[in-house]
């Protein structure tokens, strides 16, 4: 039980900063993508 939420604690950061920043990561993907060519 102690695990558990951390992980969900860290999930749900994961979650709300995907959606706030999907344009932007998908963004810099495309840079680094780009670059790595």
């Amino acid at each position: 039980m102690i695990f558990n939420p951390p992980v969900d604690y860290t999930f749900k950061i994961g979650d709300v900063l995907i959606v706030l920043g999907r344009e932007e990561q998908v963004d810099k993907l495309k840079y680094l993508g780009d670059e790595l060519k």
